[in-house]
């Protein structure tokens, strides 16, 4: 009897174990903080105009985690970012799996809405999409699952020929800023990540408490 309740308890703790090795960074999305304006919120079922709007949020949600041999990016580079020619357009070729991430500002109705805020990510930003075509052209291996997008007609892009809207990719490549203002239209940036490796202590544990178990199971046999 007291063994079987042993074993219990060691199952409970390791499968509680396991789910925060394999969950603990989905909590957030990935995402260890962000300021300002900036909401985290999960994927919605459309980011078409009007669709998705706020006066008061710019929202940014975890697209997807896919493994890709090359994708289209605008920037790779730390920086600031208020004009079209900062962008460096090439393929990206990640070594492993990537995380994207949205960020959408859709005010309500046609009011001007200026809006900023920041977003700290757990690793390294690998690089940002900013331009509508490039958007558009990954939309279908990198949005989310159920998530309608828009097309590049309607003008996605932050509009970086005005004298507000930018974003800086800090020097640490973890944090952005971002400022944008809209009207009729909205603004969409999509950033990617690596997928971070689970964290070797949780590992340990579980590894332990899978061995302990393992050991109880055994002499509670003989």
């Amino acid at each position: 009897m007291v063994h079987r309740m042993r074993l219990g308890l060691l199952a409970t703790l390791l499968a509680v174990m396991l789910l925060f090795v394999a969950g603990h960074d989905y909590a957030c999305g990935g995402i260890s903080s962000v300021g300002g304006n900036v909401e985290v919120v999960s994927a919605p079922p459309s980011v078409r105009n009007d669709a998705f709007e706020s006066d008061t949020a710019i929202r940014v949600f975890l697209e997807s985690e896919v493994f890709v041999s090359a994708v289209e990016v605008n920037a790779v580079a730390y920086g600031l970012y208020d004009e079209y020619g900062d962008f460096d357009d090439q393929l990206l070729m990640p070594r492993g799996g990537v995380r994207s991430y949205l960020v959408h500002h859709d005010q309500v109705g046609n009011a001007e809405s200026l809006l900023s805020g920041s977003i700290t990510f757990d690793v390294p930003i690998l690089a940002i999409i900013g331009r509508s075509s490039t958007l558009e052209n990954t939309d279908a291996t990198l949005g989310a699952n159920g998530t309608l997008y828009a097309t590049v007609r309607e003008g996605r892009q932050i509009d970086y020929q005005n004298d507000t809207d930018q974003f800086i990719w800090q020097r640490n490549r973890r944090t952005i800023e971002i400022q944008s203002r809209v009207t009729s239209k909205f603004d969409q940036l999509r950033i990617l990540t690596a997928v971070p490796e689970p964290g070797g202590l949780g590992l340990l544990m579980a590894a332990s408490l899978l061995c302990f178990g393992s050991r109880q199971l055994k002499f509670a046999s003989l």
